[in-house]
């Protein structure tokens, strides 16, 4: 496929004959430079001034070259710089019936011009604004979502979306791409860190906040404990009110842990978060310290 960055307008001009008299021959000078004419014309023509009687050129600038110019050619990669920062990767995008290609990353960050406010707790779309053309992205972060062609409604092309956690930074492993006609996830994504510890513990359900990490969204994460002794913690997802752990701890399910033994024992589990990326915990003992790891969580 051949890519065009800048479509350039042509001069066209018309040439024009010499009309032919009583008498005169075919080695006339007058038929010699007609003739030289139609060459040098015919082998300077550009494609601009070809007419649309002969090729399909208005079809292809209407119709199937048009939807060529309104996809995306290659994308471009958002990924997360620091809690208040994106990088836009070098790429090329095709947006609003223009080429855009650029050399090097772009920075995104909040109060850029026409961009949404920053706030707590939502999730925000990071679109290559709809002026954005041959070497120049300039980008948008918006809380509109886009429609399933890419575009929001002021012709704005989505490179993907990211969640602003309750500490107004943007969640570590939320950033996400947009993928044909989506928001795609990246699959597995490992963690490795402590996300609460406790001296005391709570047998009531207590709430768990780990959408700083997975994004304010239901997904599935693997869970760690390291127990200071012999403890039961069942896990749920958020605003869930059935009671995941049973008086006896006989009913033991992925989500929920049984420590039989000693201080320094570990135990894992599955458990789906809510839809706000929030787990709620309980454990059988306010005796027990323990630490809660985030193994890993898939997108």
């Amino acid at each position: 496929m051949i890519l065009i960055s800048k479509a350039v307008s042509s001069a066209c001009t018309a040439i024009s004959r010499t009309d032919v008299v009583t008498g005169d021959g075919l080695t006339a000078s007058r038929y010699n430079v007609d003739l030289n004419t139609v060459y040098s014309a015919a082998n300077s023509q550009d494609g601009e001034c070809i007419q649309s009687g002969t090729i399909i050129k208005d079809a292809l600038d209407t119709t199937a070259f048009g939807v060529l110019l309104e996809g995306i050619a290659e994308g471009c990669k958002v990924t997360r710089t620091d809690n208040a920062n994106l990088s836009i990767g070098n790429c090329t995008m095709a947006i609003n019936g223009n080429f855009m290609q650029t050399a090097t990353t772009t920075a995104a960050t909040w109060g850029c011009t026409g961009c949404s406010a920053e706030a707590t707790g939502t999730e925000y779309y990071v679109y290559a604004k709809s002026t954005s053309n041959d070497s120049t992205l300039t980008p948008l972060i918006l809380t509109t979502a886009p429609g399933e062609n890419g575009y929001d409604t002021s012709d704005n092309k989505v490179m993907g979306k990211f969640y602003n956690d309750k500490d107004n930074h943007i969640a570590t492993y939320s950033v996400f791409q947009w993928v044909k006609n989506d928001i795609l996830p990246n699959g597995w994504q490992p963690v490795g860190t402590p996300v609460r510890a406790y001296a005391v513990n709570s047998t009531v359900w207590t709430t768990l906040d780990i959408s700083h990490w997975v994004g304010g969204k239901q997904t599935m994460v693997f869970l760690k404990v390291d127990m200071g002794g012999a403890m039961r913690i069942a896990f749920r997802p958020s605003n869930n009110t059935e009671d995941w752990m049973s008086a006896d701890g006989s009913d033991i399910s992925t989500a929920m842990i049984n420590i039989q033994g000693n201080t320094g024992e570990v135990g894992s589990a599955w458990v789906q978060t809510g839809t706000n990326g929030k787990l709620e915990f309980l454990t059988s003992s306010a005796a027990v310290s323990f630490e809660i790891w985030l193994v890993g969580f898939q997108n």
